[in-house]
């Protein structure tokens, strides 16, 4: 969505430049630097997501550890940790599936994921973005292999 408006922005004051005055400018100049554009609006839009998955990690991360020290606690607490669906349900989420999926959702849910945020999408993004996108796509590929044997 952002991409398109970005895009239509960026459209209508290249064309108000390329009328006002006389003044031309070649076509595959503006498409590129509207190109480029695009791209930065569609790399803080991923960034973005890449924030929010972030921060539900963090979220189940944290319910791990205080489900791991109530183990500690009582063995009948412990049993009931181990049978919960919280990674489960934060897996589910990551690929984007709903809650009866088949084996190939599942598949093709991985595979627009895989495409999606594969480190080498981010080949040329400063270090930062590259090492985020290590970490969602790992992420990734430990959701596919646990929905996996799960379903």
């Amino acid at each position: 969505m952002w991409k398109a408006v970005g895009l239509k922005v960026l459209g209508s004051l290249v064309d108000g430049m390329m009328n006002a005055g006389g003044t031309h400018y070649r076509r595959s100049g503006v498409a590129s630097a509207l190109d480029r554009a695009a791209d930065v609006l569609f790399r803080e839009e991923q960034i973005k997501q890449f924030k929010k998955i972030e921060q539900e990690r963090i979220m189940y991360e944290k319910i791990k550890h205080e489900q791991k020290s109530a183990q500690k606690d009582n063995t009948e607490q412990k049993h009931q940790a181990e049978n919960t669906n919280i990674p489960f349900h934060f897996y589910r989420k990551l690929l984007g599936l709903n809650e009866q999926f088949t084996q190939k959702e599942l598949k093709e849910s991985y595979r627009r994921c895989a495409v999606k945020y594969h480190p080498d999408q981010y080949a040329n993004a400063d270090s930062q973005e590259r090492q985020h996108a290590e970490d969602i796509m790992r992420q990734i590929n430990d959701a596919y292999a646990y929905l996996k044997t799960c379903s």
